[in-house]
């Protein structure tokens, strides 16, 4: 069970990370279009 949990945060972590990417990226867009 513990190896469940440690692969579910890993995942967790994986798209925090991509969605922190994509807001980044729809910042610069914004930014850019301004």
């Amino acid at each position: 069970m513990s190896r469940q949990q440690t692969c579910d945060s890993m995942t967790f972590r994986l798209i925090s990370n991509m969605e922190r990417r994509l807001k980044c990226l729809v910042n610069d867009q914004n930014v850019s279009y301004v």
